[in-house]
């Protein structure tokens, strides 16, 4: 059976509810202790833990946004792509062949930074949700 981005998902949220048992644990430990050294070393380790548990859900985020985002090439990319290649075996000295080149790298580039532009905005909405 194929691993899916479900899967991914609920893994992650699996790992996210255990670190913050851990958490809860923790701070279970520091509220009977007296000792203020180890307060202070468990203080760190809880922190450590918030650190983790943060980073996790921002990851979980980014998993369930690139599902959305992130998304196969077009037709049009994909005959874009094999007329570039086309053009590639040819001699490169022509410069209808030269701009259809510059002109498909440029698409290129130019949807690639609005996809991580929207990843990154969807990525910046689920972590304040």
């Amino acid at each position: 059976m194929a691993f899916t981005p479900s899967d991914a998902k609920h893994n992650m949220e699996s790992l996210i509810k255990g670190l913050e048992s851990q958490r809860q644990q923790l701070k279970d430990m520091i509220d009977g202790l007296v000792n203020t050294t180890k307060i202070a070393e468990l203080n760190n380790l809880r922190e450590k833990l918030n650190i983790e548990i943060k980073h996790r859900k921002s990851m979980a985020a980014f998993e369930e946004a690139s599902v959305e985002i992130i998304r196969p090439p077009t037709p049009q990319e994909v005959a874009a792509l094999q007329a570039t290649l086309r053009a590639l075996d040819k001699d490169l000295s022509g410069l209808a062949n030269f701009q259809a080149v510059v002109s498909f790298v440029e698409d290129v580039m130019t949807q690639n930074a609005e996809r991580f532009v929207e990843i990154v905005e969807t990525i910046k909405k689920k972590a304040n949700a």
